[in-house]
């Protein structure tokens, strides 16, 4: 398959709900420029989005690459509608590929360390101990270091992807609150990214004062005010 039918797949996934809102159209810009596809290209794509026929790749690993694309571009606003699901699960079944579920949690590892890294960005500076719990993060989810640091070199630059199961919510959390405090600091800036995040996922701004207090330990006052 080659970059352009890659592209237009992208596009009709994109349109599937029936819109294609901001954070859509920016992954779409964005895979349209590595590319080399032209911005009127794209934008005649997407004008004629619904009429789109798919097409699918040949070789397994490029069907691979192709449906965790897909699944970025349904995530892409921070939302996963039934359409869009219904769409990557169609998709997969003509791809042969049956490990969407792996997909998934590929995206979901992926979108955490973007989380980790914007968290640490957050005031203005990523020190040794905070570049550890994301290195150990990277190792963890199978990343490279050459992708960590092009992605370190983006900071906050992120679109986020919220996990669909409780314990990758929960886990996603504890990580963003151990980085906070990696440096013995917890700043205003770390803060509202971690209750920006947290309720996102699901908590509570006590259930996240809670958490970071006793992760503290009485070590430090915080005011969560």
């Amino acid at each position: 398959m080659d970059r352009s039918e890659h592209l237009k797949n992208l596009v009709a996934l994109a349109f599937s709900d029936g819109n294609i809102d901001e954070g859509e159209l920016k992954l779409l810009k964005h895979a349209a420029e590595e590319a080399g596809i032209s911005e009127s290209e794209l934008n005649s794509w997407i004008e004629n989005a619904d009429s789109i026929i798919l097409k699918i790749p040949e070789n397994e690993a490029d069907r691979e690459n192709h449906l965790i694309d897909m699944i970025g571009m349904a995530t892409a606003d921070n939302t996963f509608s039934q359409d869009e699901y219904d769409l990557c699960m169609t998709i997969s079944e003509k791809l042969g590929y049956d490990g969407l579920g792996e997909a998934l949690n590929r995206k979901m590892s992926e979108s955490n360390l973007k989380n980790l890294i914007a968290l640490a960005s957050a005031d203005g500076h990523v020190d040794e101990k905070e570049l550890e719990v994301i290195k150990d993060a990277a190792k963890s989810a199978g990343f490279t270091s050459e992708k960590l640091q092009d992605w370190l070199k983006k900071g906050s630059d992120f679109i986020h992807v919220i996990p669909e199961r409780e314990e990758d919510r929960e886990t996603q959390l504890i990580q963003m609150l151990s980085l906070a405090i990696a440096d013995g600091e917890f700043s205003a800036d770390e803060y509202a990214l971690c209750k920006t995040v947290a309720e996102r996922l699901g908590f509570t701004k006590q259930e996240l004062d809670m958490i970071i207090k006793l992760s503290f330990r009485g070590e430090m006052k915080i005011d969560f005010d």
